[in-house]
């Protein structure tokens, strides 16, 4: 794995800028995550709940919890009991791991909560080079069908594609031959929030509900730094 430090938003977007200048559009050749601390892990929810479980139990707990989001959710809308995605993103413990084709949008979710949950003072931003998987021994489940997310306008919005790992697994050990980690100072949050915002990438067009406009008009009154 390589990891890179970068002292400011401003670096990061020249770096990026500079990327686009010599190979083709860095969408087409890596997919992205972002984390509100540098130091947690590369983890699924699933894992990250279950600790203390083998992954034996882990897996029998994942697919009861499938199994009751199916049932809880009758009357309220049609939802495949095989639905994980749609799981993901209401909160229930997955196998899948999130990731996003824009390091734009991995940097929001990067600082969004980061002055909250950010104990290391730098967030990261984690790349994984795509042609990387003929390098790597164990088989990466890319789930990045337009298909899969055709009626979830959140992993539309957020440019979203999952990866799914068997309970237990090292995913950064697994990835290393394609991950990149970008560390970015805790300080920069307020200028690239805002600078986010003016790209229109905040709560709201990522979630597109009441709930994520409420969140968005909370937060831009309460950055300091930035475009204003």
């Amino acid at each position: 794995m390589q990891e890179f430090h970068i002292d400011s938003w401003s670096e990061f977007k020249a770096s990026l800028t500079a990327y686009a200048s010599k190979e083709r559009r860095l969408r087409d050749n890596f997919i992205c995550r972002g984390q509100a601390d540098s130091d947690w892990p590369l983890i699924t929810t699933l894992d990250r709940e279950y600790s203390s479980y083998d992954s034996s139990t882990k897996n029998k707990i994942y697919h009861q919890l499938l199994k009751d989001f199916h049932s809880e959710c009758l009357g309220i809308g049609h939802v495949s009991e095989k639905d994980e995605l749609l799981a993901r993103h209401h909160g229930v413990p997955t196998t899948l791991l999130d990731w996003t084709r824009s390091p734009y949008v991995a940097a929001y979710f990067a600082f969004e909560h980061a002055d909250r949950d950010c104990k290391s003072g730098n967030v990261a931003i984690w790349l994984f080079k795509l042609l990387a998987q003929k390098d790597i021994q164990a088989d990466i489940d890319i789930r990045d069908s337009s298909s899969l997310i055709a009626d979830n306008i959140r992993a539309i919005e957020q440019r979203a594609l999952f990866m799914s790992f068997e309970p237990g697994t090292d995913i950064i050990g697994t990835l290393s031959p394609g991950l990149r980690k970008i560390t970015i100072p805790l300080s920069q949050r307020d200028v690239a929030l805002a600078d986010l915002d003016e790209m229109l990438i905040n709560r709201r067009t990522l979630f597109r509900d009441r709930d994520a406009a409420a969140i968005t008009a909370i937060m831009r009154s309460s950055i300091k730094g930035g475009v204003l």
